[in-house]
């Protein structure tokens, strides 16, 4: 599927609701660096991200914001930072996150020279493909 350019299927930052379980907004930006190997959970930051990947390869996972109940946000909250998922994407306990099972996910595999965009509030995990 592919969109025109500058629009997006996903809503605008501006037409969301900050969850109150956020609690603020990033005082970035900052930049995270990951070792091979590393394993990012399904997690949700309130501001705009790119994941850039020098070498080496990440596979990715990404939710719309309208998934938010079907990836079962952690109930504690973030303090501002990220807030996670309680549903292991590889692993689901479907008993447990039935809702899950019915979730929409776009997965891809970022390459070393690549970039991907991904907008605030857009759930995505990362791993080692």
């Amino acid at each position: 599927m592919s969109y025109p350019p500058h629009s997006s299927p996903l809503p605008k930052q501006d037409d969301l609701t900050l969850p109150p379980v956020v609690g603020k907004l990033h005082a970035g930006p900052f930049l995270w660096l990951a070792p091979p190997g590393h394993y990012e959970y399904n997690h949700v930051d309130p501001d705009d991200g790119m994941l850039m990947i020098m070498s080496g390869s990440k596979r990715v996972r990404l939710y719309s914001p309208d998934q938010i109940h079907k990836v079962y946000p952690n109930p504690l909250g973030s303090k501002g930072r990220t807030l996670q998922s309680q549903v292991d994407c590889d692993a689901p306990d479907l008993e447990q996150f039935p809702e899950f099972a019915s979730a929409t996910v776009q997965e891809c595999i970022v390459g070393a020279g690549d970039a991907l965009f991904i907008p605030a509030f857009t759930w995505h995990q990362v791993q080692q493909p």
